[in-house]
Order: structure tokens, then C-alpha cells, then sequence
């Protein structure tokens, strides 16, 4: 009997690291094969155009393309399509059916996600599913700020803004026009981290020094701190390993 299939699912709000994660992973960790399933984006997504390791796609439409075009796969089953921040975003679920490695890997928006899990198309194939949400924050941090009467949704959300002002600065582009948005939006996505089997904490944002990652996308050394016991959680749950390093926020409400 073939060995069933195995499809991790990343989410995690805008700036929280998951970008230097999986570049972590294939830099240090080549012998973990998966196929990266592709989330086609819409252009306008980035209005200031392509972050860097996102040149060579822009003109892919497996990566990139219009709104328009986005909303007009809505109606065609080979593709799911979602909202994403008041954008479209799809995945082309004939490269899900039709890829052969035995281990699948995305990285998603988490309502997206949410609807790829759910799906009729992967209920009716023999797939394991892990899904891993990226926070910036765990829960016992939570729980202490909830202590000391901190507005917790509020922190969050300039701690996620301070993120994105730090990725700015360290590609040296300037603060996307939405930052605000993506930085307000965390919250929502911290509580859907319930449903998520791993729960991987990083305070090391895009940009974060503990990444040891330049501008161009090059790495200078292997990541340390929380950037690199995230890398360790993510090869552990790709490989199928006991996770230590990841938390379970089953029963925890954000």
C-alpha cells in the first residue's frame, strides 16, 4: 500500500516571520523534499510592487495576478478562491491532485487555509493534514498581559506594526500602505489559532537580526534565538516528529 500523502498548512499574520522561516528551511535543511503548493496572489496586493524574493514571480500567473483575474477563477472548481484583507487569493487545486511527492507543503492566508481544510477536495483523498499557525506572542505571554491589564489586542497590534517598520527598514523599501490594516488584523488571526495542530511562537519578525538574513534574501549564518527553534519546530512537524518546540492552543481562547 503507497504511503498516504502529508500536507502541512503555514498561516500566520503579515510580518510574523513565516517568509525567512521557509527560506530557512530550504537553505539549511535541503534533505526535507516537499512540493510548495503556490497561493496566486493579486498584484494588488503590493502596491509598491514585488517584495525581493518575489521578483522572479511577479510574471508567473501560478504567483501572481490581477484582482480581476482572481475573481473570474471563482467559478471554476480546479481553484479555490478567497479573501485575503479585502483581496483575492486562490489555489490552483489541480497541482495539489496532480503533484506526486509524498509531502505537500503552503503558506497561506488563515481564512484560506481554512477552507482548504475543510474542502470536499481533500476529504476525498487520503491526505494527513498538519496545519501550523506562526505567533508572535504564546499563550502564557498572553495570559500575563491579560494579568497586568494590558489591552492585549491593542499590544498586538503594535507590536505586529513595529514588525512591519522593521521589515521596511531592513529591505530598505518603504512602510507598505497598509501596514496599519495588517498590524489591526492579527488579532482576528490569533483566534482562529485554536484550530491549528501546532502553534509555532516567534518574537523574531521579518527583518529580525536572529534570522542572520540580508536584504538581497541571503542568509549569513544559521538562524538563532526564536528564529531558529521556529525553523527546528517547522523541520520536526514536516518530518513527522515528536514537536517540542511548538505549543497546542487547543482549550486556549485569544
Amino acid at each position: 500500500m503507497a504511503a498516504k500523502k502529508r500536507f502541512t498548512i503555514l498561516s500566520g499574520p503579515s510580518c510574523v516571520g513565516k517568509g525567512p522561516l521557509v527560506a530557512a528551511l530550504d537553505h539549511f535543511h535541503p534533505d526535507i523534499k516537499y512540493a510548495q503548493i503556490p497561493v496566486i496572489k493579486s498584484r494588488e496586493s503590493r502596491p509598491k510592487g514585488p517584495r525581493p524574493e518575489e521578483v522572479g514571480a511577479w510574471n508567473n500567473p501560478d504567483f501572481f495576478r490581477s484582482s480581476q483575474e482572481l475573481l473570474e477563477l471563482s467559478g471554476n472548481p480546479q481553484f479555490l478562491v478567497g479573501d485575503c484583507r479585502g483581496l483575492p487569493q486562490a489555489v490552483d487545486l489541480d497541482k495539489v491532485n496532480k503533484e506526486n511527492a509524498q509531502l505537500l507543503f503552503v503558506e497561506i492566508y488563515h481564512t484560506i487555509g481554512a477552507q482548504l481544510v475543510t474542502s470536499a477536495f481533500l476529504r476525498h483523498r487520503d491526505v494527513d493534514i498538519a496545519t501550523v499557525f506562526v505567533s508572535p506572542l504564546g499563550s502564557d505571554e498572553i495570559q500575563d498581559l491579560r494579568r497586568a491589564g494590558v489591552d492585549v489586542p491593542l499590544y498586538l497590534e503594535q507590536i505586529m506594526l513595529h514588525k512591519q517598520l522593521v521589515r521596511a527598514r531592513h529591505q530598505g523599501m518603504a512602510i507598505a500602505g497598509d501596514a496599519r490594516g495588517r498590524a489591526a488584523d492579527a488579532s482576528s488571526e490569533l483566534k482562529t489559532a485554536i484550530a491549528y495542530s501546532h502553534v509555532i511562537v516567534n518574537h523574531d519578525g521579518e527583518g529580525n537580526p536572529n534570522w542572520h538574513r540580508l536584504a538581497s534574501g541571503a542568509f549569513t549564518h544559521e538562524p538563532e534565538g526564536d528564529a531558529g527553534r521556529a525553523v527546528l519546530a517547522l523541520v520536526h512537524i514536516l518530518g513527522g516528529f515528536a514537536v517540542t518546540e511548538a505549543e497546542n492552543w487547543n482549550g486556549f481562547t485569544f
